[in-house]
C-alpha cells in the first residue's frame, strides 16, 4: 500500500520491527506502540514543512504500528503522534525536542530524530578485565558545571571529554555516569517520588540526579553542549576510548517498563554508542536475559549481585562481566574506620572476596549517603536546604566527626580527619573488588553534611575544583594508591584468593596476623588486623609480585607489630603510612602503628649488611 501526498512524500506500511525511528534501505521507518483502538496521526516538521500521516491505516500487528517513509531527506526532523489533542508517548524516540535548557518545564513532548552518519574513525573499546578495573562515577552536569571547572562546555557530554587528561592522571580506567537519558528535572512537589507530599501541583522541584521514569534511548539534550546530543555523546566515548577509559551507564528503570524494552535498550546503546557496560537495579529487570544475551556477553553488567550458579552452574564463562554493587563494604569500612568493636573478621571477609563469575564494586560513598569528607566531619545528617525538615535520607550513615560537628580550625581534629580520609582511600582502593570513586572524593569534595542532595543543582552537588589545590595532598595520595594498586597484581587477582600454599612455596595466597605474625586476633574488643598477599601467587611485567603487609590499627592507641618472617633475601620496607610518619625505606622487623593508621609493607632484597633470614616462612602456627 502506497499513500502519495501532495507534499511528495511516498509513504508505505513500515516494520514494526525495530519499534521507534530508524533509517532503512527503503526510507524513514516510524514504529510506535499505542494501546487505544482509535484513530491517530503522525505529524512531522521537517525542513519548514508539516505533514500529517494517518497511522491506522498502515501495519498493525498487536499495538504496533508502523509507516515507512522513502524521501523524507531532512538531516534533522521533529515528530509526534497525537490521538485528539493527546500526545502518544514514544518509548523508543531518540530524542526530545525542545530539551536543550537544564531547568525548563515542558508539558509538551514533541520527540526528533538526526539522520546524519557519525564517523567512529576506528573507535575501539578497551576491553579492560574486571579485576584491572578503577571506576570514577560522576554527574554529567555537576561534573564540571563549576566555573572552577575551567571547561569551555560545564556541564555536558563535552565538558567530561574536556577531563579526560585529568582522569587518566588520577590513574582510573572507566568512568559511570549517573542517569544521563532525557529525564524530566523539574517534578511536581507534591510527587512522593522523592519529597513528602505537599498540596501545591503547580509548584515544581528539582530532581537533578534523575533516577525516575525516562525516555531510555534518548541521550539527555541538556548534557548536550551542541544541537545534536547523540554526536556530543559519541564524541565523549570516542574521546575516552582513545585514552583507555570505559564507558559505563547507569539506568534506573521503572518497574512499568516492558522488560523486553529493557533489552533493547541496553542492545541499542552498546550497538549505537560503543557503551561499554551498564548499571542497573535488578528489582526491575531481567538480570538473567542479560547475562545470557549474545550482544551483551562482552559488556560489562553492574547490579545488587547475581545468581551466576543458576545461569552458569559450575562452568566459568570466557569473558568475565558481572560485577555486584552494593553498600555492606562502605557500611562496613565506615565502620571499621571509626573504631566500632568486632569489625575485624568481617573486614577481612570483605577486603579479599572475589568469584569465578562475578567481582565486587567496592566504595566509600556514594549519590545516595555522606560523601567521604563528610563521613569524616559530621556525626549527623543536615538536609534542611533539601525543604522536608531534614527527615529525607538516612538517618545511619556510620561517620564520625573527629570531635567537632561541620567546619572546624582546630588543627587536632583537622589532623585526625586527614589521617581518617588517608585510611579510607586504603580500604577503598587497597581491596579485591573494583575500586569506585565518587567524583569529587578524590580532593576532599563537600555537601555540607547533606546526605540526600536530589534536588540540589547549586554548589552543594557541583564539583568545586578549587578544593583540588588547597587538598592537593589528598589527590597526590589518591593518585599514589591507585599506582600502587597497578604495580601489584596481587591486590587485584583475576582468580578468588585461596588461603592456601598450593604452591607449596611455604606461604598461602592470602594469609591473616595480628600484631604478631600467624596469630589474628578476632575478639570483638580487637581494632587490629594485618593482611598478607604472597607475591608468588601473580606476576607484574613477567616477574614475581613483591611481598605486601597492610597493618590496619583502628584503635585509638599505638600497635607495635611484628612482621612475618620473609624468605631468605628479602625484608619488608614500609612503602605507606596514613600517621604521616617519615618513611625511610629501611629494612623493618617490628614497627609501631601510630592510633587509627594504615601502614603498608613491601618486599624488598636484603642490603648486603643485613642479617641472614630463616629460608623458612618464620613463626606460622
Amino acid at each position: 500500500m502506497i499513500l502519495k501526498l501532495e507534499n511528495g512524500l511516498d509513504v508505505y506500511l513500515g516494520s514494526i520491527q525495530p519499534p521507534g525511528v530508524t533509517k532503512t534501505d527503503k526510507g524513514m521507518n516510524f514504529a510506535v506502540a499505542f494501546d487505544k483502538r482509535e484513530p491517530f496521526i503522525l505529524k512531522i516538521w521537517a525542513d519548514g514543512q508539516c505533514f500529517e500521516i494517518p497511522m491506522s491505516d498502515f501495519h498493525v500487528v498487536g499495538d504496533m504500528y508502523a509507516v515507512c517513509i522513502k524521501n523524507l531527506k531532512a538531516r534533522y526532523f521533529e515528530y509526534a503522534y497525537l490521538c485528539g489533542t493527546m500526545c502518544i508517548k514514544d518509548v523508543w524516540a531518540r530524542g526530545i525536542a525542545n530539551a536543550g535548557v537544564w531547568g525548563e518545564k515542558r508539558p509538551d513532548k514533541r520527540f526528533c530524530f538526526w539522520n546524519r552518519h557519525f564517523d567512529w574513525h576506528g573507535d575501539r573499546r578497551p576491553q579492560i578485565a574486571m579485576n584491572d578495573l578503577v571506576m570514577y562515577k560522576l554527574h554529567v552536569r555537576g561534573f564540571t558545571v563549576h566555573p572552577s571547572s575551567k571547561v569551555k562546555d560545564g556541564g555536558t557530554f563535552a565538558g567530561i571529554a574536556a577531563k579526560t587528561a585529568y582522569l587518566k592522571l588520577l590513574g582510573i580506567n572507566c568512568i559511570e555516569l549517573m542517569p544521563a537519558v532525557s529525564f524530566d528535572e523539574m517534578v511536581p512537589e507534591n510527587d512522593n517520588l522523592y519529597v513528602i507530599p505537599k498540596k501545591e501541583p503547580e509548584k515544581y522541584k528539582m530532581d537533578y540526579w534523575g533516577y525516575t521514569d525516562a525516555f531510555y534511548f534518548a541521550p539527555k539534550a541538556a548534557y548536550a553542549a551542541g544541537n545534536c546530543p547523540p554526536d556530543e555523546f559519541k564524541r565523549m566515548v570516542r574521546t575516552m576510548h582513545a585514552a583507555g577509559i570505559e564507558v559505563v551507564m547507569e539506568f534506573s528503570f521503572s518497574s512499568a517498563v516492558n522488560k523486553n524494552l529493557i533489552l533493547e535498550c541496553l542492545r541499542y546503546w552498546t550497538m549505537e554508542y560503543h557503551v561499554d557496560g551498564f548499571h542497573i537495579s535488578a528489582g526491575t529487570v531481567p538480570m538473567q536475559l542479560l547475562m545470557t544475551d549474545p550482544v551483551l556477553s562482552e559488556v560489562k553488567l553492574f547490579s545488587e549481585g547475581f545468581d551466576t550458579a543458576s545461569v552458569y552452574g559450575q562452568q566459568i564463562p570466557a569473558y568475565k562481566h558481572l560485577a555486584a554493587y552494593h553498600d555492606g563494604y562502605s557500611i562496613c569500612c565506615r565502620r571499621f574506620l571509626k573504631g566500632d568493636e568486632d569489625m575485624t573478621g568481617e573486614f577481612t571477609k570483605l577486603v579479599h572476596a572475589n568469584e569465578s563469575c562475578q567481582s565486587f564494586v567496592r566504595y566509600l560513598s556514594n549519590h545516595n549517603g555522606f560523601r567521604l569528607y563528610d563521613a569524616v566531619s559530621y556525626d549527623v545528617k543536615h538536609n534542611e536546604d533539601n525543604g522536608e525538615d531534614n527527615r529525607d535520607g538516612t538517618d545511619y550513615n556510620y561517620s564520625w566527626n573527629c570531635g567537632v560537628e561541620g567546619p572546624t580550625t582546630r588543627r587536632k581534629v583537622m589532623a585526625l580527619r586527614k589521617r581518617q580520609l588517608k585510611n579510607a582511600w586504603i580500604f577503598a582502593i587497597l581491596n579485591q573488588g573494583i575500586p569506585l570513586i565518587y567524583g569529587g572524593d578524590e580532593f576532599g569534595q563537600t555537601q555540607k553534611g547533606n546526605n540526600n542532595a536530589y534536588c540540589q543543582d547549586n554548589e552543594i552537588s557541583w564539583l568545586d575544583w578549587r578544593r583540588l589545590r588547597k587538598n592537593k595532598w589528598l589527590y597526590t595520595f589518591v593518585q599514589t594508591l591507585l599506582a600502587f594498586r597497578k604495580s601489584h597484581p596481587m591486590l587485584h587477582c583475576e582468580k578468588p584468593l585461596r588461603m592456601m600454599d598450593y604452591l607449596s612455596c611455604g606461604y598461602p595466597d592470602f594469609s591473616i596476623h595480628g600484631q604478631l605474625p600467624w596469630k589474628p586476633d578476632m575478639r570483638p574488643a580487637s581494632r587490629y588486623i594485618g593482611h598478607m598477599y604472597c607475591g608468588r601467587y601473580a606476576h607484574f611485567n613477567g616477574a614475581e609480585d613483591d611481598f605486601i603487609y597492610i597493618a590496619y590499627n583502628m584503635h585509638w592507641e599505638a600497635a607495635k607489630v611484628h612482621l612475618p618472617v620473609l624468605p631468605k633475601g628479602l625484608v619488608w620496607v614500609c612503602e605507606i603510612d596514613t600517621a604521616d610518619n617519615a618513611v625511610c625505606h629501611m629494612p623493618v622487623e617490628v614497627y609501631e602503628t601510630d592510633a587509627r593508621s594504615i601502614a603498608v609493607f613491601v618486599s624488598r632484597p636484603a642490603p648486603e649488611s643485613t642479617a641472614e633470614t630463616e629460608e623458612s616462612g618464620g613463626e606460622k602456627a
